[in-house]
C-alpha cells in the first residue's frame, strides 16, 4: 500500500467515526465539519489521480517532458527533492529523446531555478538544445498553463514526487493538457511528510485556479532576468 493510499484511507475512515458521532455537541460538530471541509478537495484530487494514474508507454510517447520546480541551493545547486526529479526526467529522455521543458521561478535575479535545473541536466548528459527553460513558473499552475499557452504542448510527461503529483496532474489537465505521470524519488521521511502536509491546502488553491486563474508573469517563459 502506497502512502498516499493510506493517507485517503485514513481520512475516509475519519468520515465515517465523523457521521457516528455527528450528533454529539454542537462544538464537535462544528470541529468535525471544519476539518472535513479542509480536507475534502486534498481526498478528491488524489482520488482521481489515483484512478487516472498510468505509466507512459515509452516506445510510442511523443509528449514532451516537463519537469517542475522544487527550490535551489545559492542559485548554484537543485535541492534533493529536485535532483530526484531531473534525475528522473533524464532517464526518460535517455530512453527516447524526447524534448524537455524545465519550469520553475526566476522572479528575483539571484533565484533562477530553470537554470541550474537546466545545467544540471547537462552536467547528466542532456543535449542543451533539448532543454527548453521556463522562467515564470512561479507556481505549479502557472508552470501548467505556460506549457500550454506559450510553448503550445498538448500532451506532457509531469515529473514530481509522489505527494505532488495528483494535484499537478489536476491543475494540468484543467487546463487542457494530456498528462502522464513519472513520480520520482522521495528524499527522505520528513520532506515527504511535509509534503503531504502542505499539499491539504495546497489542493484548495488548486480547485480555485481550475475554476479562475490569472497569468502571474505575461512573457512568453523565454526571457530571464539579468
Amino acid at each position: 500500500m502506497s502512502l498516499t493510499q493510506f493517507i485517503i484511507i485514513f481520512l475516509l475512515a475519519i468520515y465515517f467515526v465523523g457521521s457516528l458521532i455527528w450528533k454529539q455537541k454542537t462544538i464537535y460538530k462544528l470541529f468535525i465539519f471544519g476539518f472535513l471541509a479542509f480536507v475534502t478537495p486534498f481526498v478528491i484530487i488524489h482520488l482521481v489521480a489515483d484512478f487516472k494514474y498510468s505509466q507512459p508507454d515509452l516506445q510510442y510517447n511523443d509528449s514532451t517532458i516537463v519537469i517542475l520546480g522544487a527550490g535551489i541551493n545559492n542559485n548554484e545547486t537543485p535541492t534533493d527533492i529536485l535532483k530526484k526529479r531531473l534525475e528522473t526526467g533524464f532517464e526518460i529522455y535517455n530512453q527516447t529523446k524526447l524534448k524537455i521543458i524545465v519550469t520553475g521561478d526566476n522572479s528575483v535575479i539571484w533565484h533562477n531555478e530553470p537554470r541550474v535545473m537546466k545545467n544540471y541536466l547537462m552536467k547528466l548528459g542532456a543535449n542543451p538544445s533539448d532543454v527548453t527553460e521556463d522562467f515564470g513558473g512561479r507556481r505549479t499552475m502557472d508552470s501548467c498553463y505556460r506549457v500550454k499557452n506559450y510553448f503550445n504542448v498538448s500532451s506532457i510527461i509531469l515529473i514530481s514526487q509522489g505527494f505532488h503529483t495528483p494535484r499537478a496532474m489536476f491543475l494540468c489537465e484543467s487546463v487542457g493538457l494530456n498528462v502522464w505521470i513519472l513520480k520520482a524519488q522521495d528524499t527522505g521521511f520528513g520532506s515527504t511528510a511535509w509534503g503531504y502536509f502542505r499539499e491539504v491546502p495546497a489542493s484548495w488553491s488548486a480547485f480555485i485556479d481550475s475554476i479562475y486563474f490569472q497569468p502571474q508573469v505575461g512573457s512568453n517563459g523565454r526571457e530571464e532576468l539579468k
